[in-house]
């Protein structure tokens, strides 16, 4: 008898830079988190990054929850790297994770 695995990859991660004309991360991304339903976690949180999380939203699965890292690359430069992330597959379409990068890719540029 033979097991057969079914490949899977697992952990989706969306990341890119970017730059803002502001010194505060936590006032430029307060708003779009809150509208997404992330949470800042103020323990991991400081001056150089933020880290976000899903609230506990009725009806995503766990694996769905998406975590958010946004930090200073360069804050002389006002450059910034964001990093979402969520246990989703990384191949499949139209996952939370992927809908929550859209969603800040398109705040940071209307920003």
């Amino acid at each position: 008898m033979f097991l057969r695995r079914k490949p899977f990859i697992y952990m989706a991660l969306y990341t890119w830079l970017s730059s803002t004309s502001g010194d505060c991360l936590r006032s430029l991304f307060e708003p779009a988190f809150r509208e997404l339903g992330l949470k800042i976690l103020q323990e991991a949180s400081g001056d150089h990054q933020i880290y976000a999380e899903d609230s506990f939203v009725q009806g995503v699965p766990h694996s769905s929850r998406v975590n958010v890292l946004v930090s200073w690359t360069s804050a002389e430069k006002c450059q910034f790297q964001i990093e979402v992330r969520s246990s989703e597959a990384m191949l499949k379409r139209g996952t939370r994770c992927e809908i929550v990068a859209a969603a800040l890719r398109n705040f940071v540029a209307a920003n």
